[in-house]
Formats: C-alpha cells, sequence, structure tokens
C-alpha cells in the first residue's frame, strides 16, 4: 500500500476502485492485507463497501443517498454488538 503514496490519482482512483467494486476480490484482498487482530472486521467493512458502493458502483452526484450515513451507523452499531469484534 505505500505505492499509493506515489501514484498519480488517476492510477490510484483506478487501482482502489478495481478492488472496491467486485467483493470476491475485496474480500480476498481482506483476508491478505487485515492481520490476524482484525480479521473479524472484514464482514462489517463488507457491509460498509456495499452500503457505500451499491452494486459494486459509485454514488452518482444526481442520486445521493440521504440516508447513507444513518445506514452506515446502523451497520457500525451491530458490528459492536458481534463477540468476535467486541473483544478486541
Amino acid at each position: 500500500f505505500d505505492g499509493w503514496n506515489y501514484r498519480c490519482d488517476t492510477v490510484l482512483l483506478a487501482s482502489k476502485f478495481g478492488t472496491i467494486a467486485s467483493e470476491s476480490v475485496f474480500l480476498k484482498t481482506a483476508e491478505e492485507s487485515f492481520t490476524s487482530y482484525y480479521q473479524p472486521l472484514i464482514p462489517w467493512v463488507n457491509r460498509l463497501r456495499k452500503e457505500i458502493f451499491p452494486g459494486g458502483k459509485w454514488w452518482e452526484a444526481t442520486k445521493q443517498n440521504p440516508e447513507l450515513y444513518r445506514s452506515m451507523k446502523k451497520i457500525l452499531r451491530k458490528a459492536r454488538k458481534d463477540p468476535r469484534v467486541a473483544d478486541m
């Protein structure tokens, strides 16, 4: 991930979006990149990813979701109740 500090914005955007858009790529990357301590967060981060990028696509400026912040907080509240996360 250190290379992210040196790439131009468009290259960085394309590489990150490729990871975020595909659930299978995201999960593989997360499993390889999250330390064992943070592994229990993967399903919750994936739920956030799905909420922020529905259907693996960007939110369009004209179709923003005014409930996004509220739904993200709901996911985070549920994550706090997960025993695997609460024990962290």
